[in-house]
């Protein structure tokens, strides 16, 4: 058992975690197996808030132990889903066996209710080509400061969304800001018996070392893999082009002789 200690955020630290909720007798399911409910069960939920680089290390570790997890991913966030390289790690996420659920934000929502389920149906159908695999479940990013959630109580025909009222007796628990609110976790692994927990987690957060407090993990490890596309873009395609595009090569001329300026 867990004894007193929240889990480390790393690696090593989500795969104890992971094999001390098994020892405990919990399934490790994803979220979409809330629709037949059985006990006890930890839920995984992994909403994917920052970048993709990295994340299939947790999928494989959840592989590993026979867990099934939803990776909730938006199409709204700073990282692009449709890149290659993070197109790739989520289709190793569906060959891994885990699901794909859409991460939505209101914020980017038209405020009428029938215009923003159109736009959530929209959004299912454009990661359901990327993933190429069924999206099945939805979350919300951000409920703690944006407007309320319009998907939640209402929630769409085939689709599972797990804060729905008929839900509520699942206690959730998240490692939101690589930070517990609370140390509930432990009371799961020490009395199974309290029912079914649904584990909210961010994969990044876990990609750091042990050792780094929650600002310093977030100005290196966090920072360089959440900035790793758009220096790519720089580095490997607007610099060779530059180096490359005829109106560039001439400008460059035009100053060499000295004749770019009057």
């Amino acid at each position: 058992m867990m004894g007193q200690a929240l889990p480390a955020f790393s690696p090593a630290g989500y795969r104890t975690l992971l094999e001390q909720l098994q020892a405990a007798g919990f399934a490790l399911r994803p979220v979409e197996a809330m629709a037949n409910p059985a006990a006890p069960v930890a839920y995984l939920r992994h909403d994917v808030d920052l970048h993709l680089r990295g994340i299939d290390e947790i999928a494989r570790i959840e592989a590993g132990l026979g867990a099934g997890a939803t990776y909730f991913v938006a199409l709204t966030q700073p990282y692009n889903p449709a890149l290659a390289g993070n197109r790739a790690v989520l289709t190793q996420l569906v060959a891994l066996g885990h699901r794909i659920g859409l991460h939505y934000d209101l914020a980017t929502y038209p405020r009428d209710h029938d215009a923003a389920r159109a736009h959530l149906w929209q959004e299912i159908r454009s990661l359901q080509q990327l993933v190429e695999a069924p999206v099945a479940s939805i979350c919300m990013h951000n409920p703690w400061e944006a407007e309320p959630d319009l998907f939640a109580a209402s929630v769409p025909d085939g689709l599972l969304h797990p804060h729905a009222p008929r839900f509520a007796s699942v206690r959730y628990v998240s490692d939101s800001c690589r930070a517990w609110r609370d140390e509930a976790l432990l009371d799961y692994l020490r009395d199974p018996e309290a029912g079914n927990l649904l584990l909210g987690t961010h994969p990044e957060l876990w990609l750091g070392s042990a050792q780094d407090d929650r600002l310093t993990f977030l100005h290196s490890t966090l920072m360089d893999a959440a900035t790793a596309d758009a220096r790519e873009l720089l580095l490997d395609s607007v610099l060779p082009s530059w180096r490359r595009h005829p109106a560039a090569r001439g400008h460059d001329e035009r100053e060499r002789v000295g004749g770019g300026r009057e």
